[in-house]
């Protein structure tokens, strides 16, 4: 699965869920390059997902894939922030990300478990972004 397609999959079970979704989209240049149009610091995390009480900001990538310092300079600086759930998301964390995105509508969900859930089936990639370390490789 792509990166875009697992995006995709995210967005689409967020807006079922009820989530309000932001995202910035790249766009293609003159010059026949793709590039995301921002102000401010680079490597900003992909999607802003907002269902009062909850706030989720989340950094997608492909199996594998780290993020690059930039993307975990910002994912550390905003697990510093009170009330803001921070995740770096895989494919294979799917069944972790329904859980995240439905458990308050099944009842189940409260911030402290957020704030310290690191996720089942083995990945350390849903951890929150306090978990990183500057030892971890940029492969994205």
């Amino acid at each position: 699965m792509t990166e875009r397609e697992f995006q995709r999959a995210v967005v689409d079970l967020a807006r079922l869920c009820g989530w309000r979704v932001f995202h910035a989209r790249p766009a293609l240049t003159r010059a026949g390059e793709w590039l995301t149009p921002i102000q401010g610091d680079a490597g900003f995390p992909d999607l802003v997902l907002c269902r009062p009480p909850r706030l989720i900001v989340a950094e997608l990538k492909r199996n594998g894939a780290r993020p690059t310092p930039a993307q975990r300079e910002w994912l550390e600086a905003l697990q510093a922030c009170a009330g803001v759930e921070v995740y770096l998301w895989t494919p294979q964390d799917w069944k972790l990300i329904e859980w995240q995105l439905i458990a308050e509508e099944l009842g189940v969900f409260s911030q402290a478990s957020a704030n310290g859930f690191h996720g089942g089936g083995g990945s350390s990639s849903a951890a929150p972004a306090a978990s990183f370390t500057s030892e971890e490789s940029n492969d994205a």
